[in-house]
């Protein structure tokens, strides 16, 4: 009995301090998760966060921008995984861009993974993947002299056909490399802005704290301690009123 009476302090003492602590995160988890269940009425689903909170507070990283200037003032750009025709949008999930080739008749865009080929205002022609065309994926593009499309891959050049599908090895020639260019600064600005403003609603904050991964991976263990704790909580919660009967 005296054992018995000697545990029941240290019980009480951790269950409290327990309790205080889980209590905080147990607020924030419900007051998050009622929210976002109202989220439509309030409309924290159209609202977008403010661009320089955003990326400043929340700690998100400001998107990863390539160009190539094209010709004139036509740039093909992406910012992550998407890809744009100076600031319309032309394609998703396109991989990483390796070099864009304004020709008379089309404007080529050369990803990691896939020919991109369009009309000059943005207007997808033709999409097709490296694998079916050459041995392995190409790493970067050139333009002949001829006005070729020329691409290095498998520690090789190739040419290509008028259609730009039948790929053939070729030796040293004349040509230009495509390299990527620096973008003005407003455009960059304008970009970037535009992307983490579409990036970021009310809604997908409150969802990300609600789960704890706005911040990281360790917010989701952080939101996996609390349940455990809470769990131990109506463990210890319901000993101690065992303990009374």
């Amino acid at each position: 009995m005296r054992l018995r009476n000697k545990r029941r302090p240290k019980l009480h003492h951790w269950h409290k301090y327990l309790g205080l602590f889980a209590g905080v995160f147990t607020l924030w988890i419900t007051l998050s998760g009622v929210l976002l269940n109202h989220s439509p009425e309030f409309g924290l689903d159209q609202k977008q966060l403010p661009n320089s909170w955003a990326l400043t507070r929340l700690n998100t990283q400001a998107p990863s921008v390539i160009g190539y200037k094209t010709g004139g003032q036509q740039w093909v750009i992406q910012l992550n995984d998407r890809l744009y025709l100076n600031s319309q949008q032309i394609a998703t999930n396109s991989g990483l861009l390796i070099g864009a080739i304004s020709l008379p008749q089309m404007l080529v865009v050369a990803t990691a993974e896939s020919l991109w080929l369009f009309d000059h205002t943005g207007q997808l022609i033709e999409h097709m993947g490296w694998r079916l065309m050459l041995p392995s994926l190409p790493k970067k593009i050139a333009i002949a002299t001829e006005g070729q499309l020329i691409v290095y891959a498998d520690n090789k050049w190739y040419s290509s056909d008028d259609a730009l599908f039948n790929w053939q090895p070729v030796t040293a020639r004349n040509f230009h490399l495509v390299q990527p260019t620096q973008l003005p600064e407003k455009m960059t600005q304008q970009l970037t802005e535009g992307y983490s403003g579409k990036s970021m609603s009310y809604e997908q904050l409150l969802l990300g704290l609600h789960t704890g991964r706005i911040f990281g991976k360790y917010g989701v263990y952080l939101i996996d301690l609390i349940a455990i704790i809470l769990a131990t909580l109506a463990i210890s919660g319901f000993t101690v009123w065992l303990r009374r009967l």
